[in-house]
Parts: C-alpha cells; structure tokens; sequence
C-alpha cells in the first residue's frame, strides 16, 4: 500500500511540475525583461496550495522556504490576508534619465501590499510601488503589479491558469532611459499524465504590452533606435512530452509558436523546438540543460529571419549546509522594445549564498552578458531584405549583500553593486555604483 501511495505522489508531483515548466516556457517568448539600472525591494507570493509541489521538482539542492506559510494573522472563512511592505534607500549614479545623459541620485522606494489566500486554489497579490528621486531630472513614479494565480488537478489532469498586470516607469538598459511600460499577461498550462513516467503538456499565452518614452528621440542616438515600438500584442503556444527515467533524471522535448502583432513596424512570427536534461547527481549536487533552436521571420516585405541557437543551463551544489553554490547560462532572442528590431542576448552568472553566525546571509553575485539588436531589413529594390546587427552590448555585474531577519517576520539588508554596459552605440553605454538599505515586513 505504501508503494503504491509514493508511487501515485510522484506521479502527480511530476504532473504539476512540468505545467509549471511549460507555462513558464510558453511566456518566454512574448515577455520581455525590465532590465531596469536601480532595482526596487519586491516580495514574493508563494504558489497555492493546490500547486505547491511545483516549488520542490526534485532536483533543487537549496530548497526555498516562503515565511508566508507560517502565520495566518487575518483569515476570514476560506480567504487569508496576508499584508507585507518593504522599503528601501539607495544611492546611485549612471542611472540614464535619457541616452547619455546619465545622472546620481538618491532612490526611495516603499511598496505596501497584500496577499490574498482564495482558498488552496487562488491567490491574489497587489503590490503598488512609490519611487522617489532626489534628481529633478528623473521622474518619481507610481509602479503597480497584481497577479491571480491559481490550479487545480481533475483525474489525471493538472491545470494552472494566472492573470497580471504590471504599469512602471523605470531607468531601462535597453532603451538608455526613463521607461514607461504597461503589460498584461495570461498563461494557462494543462499537463495529462500517461503513467509514472510519461507526461505531456501544454501552454497557451497572451501578453500585452505598451512601452513609450519621448526623452528616447534624441539627436545624438542613432536613427535605428529613435522608434519604439509602441502597443504590441503576442501570443505563444507549446507542447512538450517528458520522460522520467529515474527519480532524479528526467528529459524532454518540447516545440512552440508565436505571433507578435506591433503597432509600429511590421508583426513577426517565431517558431521553437529543444530538448531539457535536468539530473540530481548527488543529494549536494543537481545539473539542468535545455537547448533549441529559434526561427524569428518579419512579416514586413522582403525582409529575412534569424535563425537562433537557444540553450539554458544551471548547476547548484550545497558543499556544506550554511554555503550554497550556482552557476546558469544562458541563450535566447526576443522581440525588443525597438521597431523592427529583435534581441539576441547570452549571459553566464555565479551565485555565492554563505550563512554566518546563524544570523546573517551573505550573498555574492558576478555576471556577463552580450545583447546583440539584429533589424529585419526591407526589401527595398536596391536591398534584397534580411538582417543586420545594428547595436551591440556588453554588460559586467558585481553584487553583495548582507542581510538578517528581524522582529520575526522582518528582514533588513545592506548592499552594494557595480554594473558596467559598454555599447557600440552612443547614449546607451553607461557604469553604475549603488550602495542600499532594504527593509521588508510581511505575513
């Protein structure tokens, strides 16, 4: 009886974690990364219930602990409040306010909000942020971020559905400016297991998003970066088949499909396939690799596609149970904020988290990462069309934090960081220290 009641857990733990991957897989393409300069203190809301098994897949060595699910302050019937706020002080220079115009402030964010529990199925999580700038040259804002997440299992099925919406207005690496991004974005994941070994799943999702910045129109900037792309509309689907081997070694293969629609400059399309390894090695020691290729076509006249290698690769190793170690790289292309224009970026980072005195957590972080801009060309008689890699940026990153957890449910840190981006084109390269005190309270 025991066997076969571990055997029907597993199967369903490994259900739930492949529509997580999938759902997460099938939003990689239509979103796009903030990459702001200055980062503000952001809470994170744990999974319901009902999916809770997708935060342990079985080959994370450092497992996560989420301090929400240890108190349960204001419960009314089925829902829970759970409030949290966080606060944070940093000074920085280099934030660009426009291209090449880079400037040092002192940066104040504080972000009240609450989680909502709706039952073990649902929650909801509103989270507004007010940035404040003692430069007059950058704008204070009000950000805004909600999520409703949720999932259930039926028979053999396992089903994830979340909604967000996210407004901000942040200094952003891509565009070298003061941003102003609206996105919203809708995911569903459905995965059917065959038996204890032999998943399939698939994903659906949506993302719309409006980035707008005027200050970007710049005369010294180059012409294939004045036009951003303004509203845009995408939509993706996948489907991936996965194969437990063991119990610490699985693999996958997996094919998508997208389609983003723009305002300004013309839509685009994109097609994916890869493989996934992920093995636990050793109880201190697991490895995850997925590797594809990428076809993005314009739909504009006469212009060509880029055909891309993808790969995602991540190590982590636990040598003693204060120190946790890892290692990622990655490869991948999406649309830019730009008109006509695609990302294509590579990236390799290392992650040091020490435990000291009990108390305290030290984090150590380093990375690298190389963004080329390819624009489809039209063909315009005396062109045949195509591509052409129109910008290029190299970005180094070093970071280190000291934090400890206070009154219970608190916790406070200080850090510094230094992030460089040397770009062959004017305005958008720039080098930023920043020193900064965060603060976090939460149920």
């Amino acid at each position: 009886m025991s066997d076969k009641l571990q055997t029907g857990n597993s199967g369903k733990n490994g259900k739930i974690r492949f529509v997580a991957l999938l759902t997460l897989f099938a939003m990689v393409r239509a979103e796009k990364a903030q990459q702001v300069i200055v980062s503000t203190p952001s809470s994170s809301a744990p999974v319901p219930s009902a999916l809770a098994d997708a935060e342990d897949n079985g080959m994370d060595v450092v497992k996560p602990i989420s301090r929400f699910l240890l108190y349960q302050p204001f419960q009314w019937g089925p829902v829970t409040v759970r409030p949290h706020i966080s606060y944070g002080l940093t000074y920085a220079n280099g934030i660009q306010s426009s291209p090449g115009n880079p400037q040092a402030s002192l940066v104040q964010s504080l972000s009240p909000g609450v989680l909502l529990n709706l039952t073990t199925h649902w929650n909801l999580d509103y989270t507004p942020t007010l940035v404040f700038y003692s430069d007059k040259n950058l704008q204070d804002s009000v950000s805004h971020s909600v999520s409703l997440t949720g999932g259930t299992t039926y028979n053999d099925w396992v089903f994830s559905l979340s909604q967000g919406f996210s407004a901000s207005s942040s200094p952003n690496v891509q565009t070298g400016a003061q941003t102003d991004q609206r996105s919203y974005s809708t995911s569903f994941g459905a995965s059917y297991s065959f038996n204890d070994r032999l998943s399939l799943d698939s994903g659906v999702s949506q993302s719309i998003s409006d980035i707008s910045g005027n200050s970007l129109i710049l005369p010294n900037v180059s012409t294939n970066f004045a036009t951003l792309n303004g509203d845009s509309r995408s939509w993706s689907i996948s489907e991936s088949l996965g194969y437990k081997f063991r119990p610490r070694l699985s693999a996958g293969i997996s094919a998508g499909f997208g389609y983003v629609n723009v305002d300004s400059g013309s839509d685009q399309i994109s097609a994916s396939a890869g493989g996934s390894l992920s093995w636990r090695a050793t109880d201190k020691t697991s490895f995850q690799v997925n590797a594809g290729v990428s076809d993005s076509r314009s739909l504009g006249s006469g212009s060509g596609d880029i055909i891309s290698p993808t790969f995602g690769a991540s190590i982590q190793y636990q040598p003693f149970e204060p120190t946790q170690i890892s290692l990622g790289a990655s490869r991948g292309i999406t649309t830019s904020y730009f008109q006509n224009t695609d990302s294509e970026s590579t990236s390799v980072s290392i992650g040091v988290n020490q435990r000291l005195l009990q108390k305290y957590h030290l984090s150590l972080s380093a990375g690298y990462s190389t963004t080329d801009y390819i624009q489809f060309v039209p063909n315009t008689g005396a062109s045949g069309g195509g591509t052409s890699t129109v910008r290029t940026d190299n970005s180094y990153s070093v970071g280190a934090s000291l934090s400890r957890q206070i009154l219970k449910r608190g916790s406070i840190s200080v850090s510094y960081s230094y992030s460089e981006n040397l770009s062959n084109s004017t305005g958008f390269g720039y080098s930023s220290n920043q020193l900064g005190l965060q603060f976090g309270y939460s149920y």
